[in-house]
C-alpha cells in the first residue's frame, strides 16, 4: 500500500489537472496512462498520453509556465486559460516535490511528479 501525507483537497486537484490536461491534448482513441509507484524514497505519479501535435523537447520547461501553450491556435477548440499545469506544480512544491515533463519521440508526453515519504 502507498501512502502520501498532504492536502488531500490540493492533490485531488493536482490528478484531476494532469488527467484533465492528458485528455485535451490526446487524439481520438489516444493513449492515457495514469501510473503510481514507490521509486526509492519517494511516492512517484506519472501521467502519460499520446499527443494530438507534436511537441518540441525544447518546449517542456515551458510547459509549467503560467499561460503557456505549446500550439496556440488551440486555445478555442479546448478551452481553459493555460494555468492547470502551472498550478499543477504549486501543488508539487507545496509538497516539497518535483515535476517533470518528458516526450521521446515528439508525440507523447510523461508528466511525472516525484513526493518524498
Amino acid at each position: 500500500m502507498l501512502s502520501l501525507t498532504g492536502n488531500e483537497k490540493a492533490i485531488h486537484q493536482l490528478i484531476n489537472i494532469l488527467l484533465d490536461n492528458a485528455l485535451k491534448y490526446s487524439p481520438k482513441n489516444g493513449k492515457i496512462t495514469l501510473t503510481v509507484e514507490k521509486k526509492n524514497r519517494s511516492l512517484m505519479l506519472s501521467v502519460y498520453n499520446t499527443t494530438l501535435n507534436p511537441i518540441k523537447k525544447s518546449e517542456l520547461p515551458l510547459i509549467f509556465e503560467r499561460f503557456y501553450r505549446t500550439d496556440p491556435s488551440r486555445d478555442s477548440q479546448t478551452g481553459g486559460y493555460g494555468i492547470g499545469l502551472s498550478v499543477a506544480k504549486a501543488i508539487v512544491s507545496a509538497h516539497k516535490g518535483k515535476i517533470h515533463a518528458y516526450t521521446n519521440d515528439g508525440h507523447s508526453l510523461l508528466i511525472t511528479v516525484l513526493f518524498p515519504i
